[in-house]
């Protein structure tokens, strides 16, 4: 079995070389088949897909900060102690309002809510 990364680098030379019969083409005066570009764009969202990580991948605030203000799941190192915890994220401070300089990851996957016994 390959890696994501894998995967997204084979997917990655299949785009470039449909983007080179594609401009191949175009500088011929030739007509561009439908397949062609729907190949084109199909490359395209699996390499976008495979280049986000997984919603329950744990991503170090080192590496990454979230693009956008949410509540997260973190991974708190505190005192000698590591747990995971909620936090939201705020893009006006650029900080996590919880756990202040605590916060070693994160990850984007949250907990379906409670919804009771039906």
């Amino acid at each position: 079995m390959i890696s994501r990364e894998e995967a997204r680098l084979i997917l990655q030379d299949m785009f470039n070389s449909c983007i080179d019969g594609y401009t191949n083409l175009l500088a011929e005066d030739k007509k561009v088949p439908a397949m062609l570009i729907d190949d084109i764009n199909a490359l395209d969202m699996a390499i976008e897909a495979l280049s986000q990580p997984p919603a329950d991948q744990w991503i170090p605030c080192s590496e990454k900060l979230p693009d956008e203000a949410n509540y997260y799941e973190v991974t708190v190192s505190y005192d000698g102690l590591v747990f995971t915890s909620y936090s939201f994220y705020s893009m006006t401070e650029s900080c996590w309002c919880t756990y202040p300089n605590t916060i070693t990851a994160w990850r984007e996957r949250l907990p379906e809510p409670y919804k009771g016994v039906e």
